[in-house]
């Protein structure tokens, strides 16, 4: 009995039509039947760290935080 294998793709790049997300896009439609990737995508969201912003953290940081 073949195990399902789930793959997480981080989607880094910020432009929608960025190389990686293309491949991830790709990876998916290639994927073998005991496989499924799910893209992650909440990382184009997160802003670059600001310690004066600390206690003000924005939507896309409290949402990971949850996790």
């Amino acid at each position: 009995m073949d195990k399902q294998a789930r793959i997480l793709g981080i989607a880094v790049g910020r432009r929608k039509e960025s190389y990686n997300r293309a491949a991830l896009w790709a990876a998916q439609r290639l994927a073998p039947n005991n496989a499924t990737i799910e893209i992650f995508e909440l990382l184009a969201n997160i802003p670059p760290y600001n310690q004066d912003l600390g206690n003000q953290p924005s939507k896309a940081v409290r949402i990971l935080r949850q996790d």
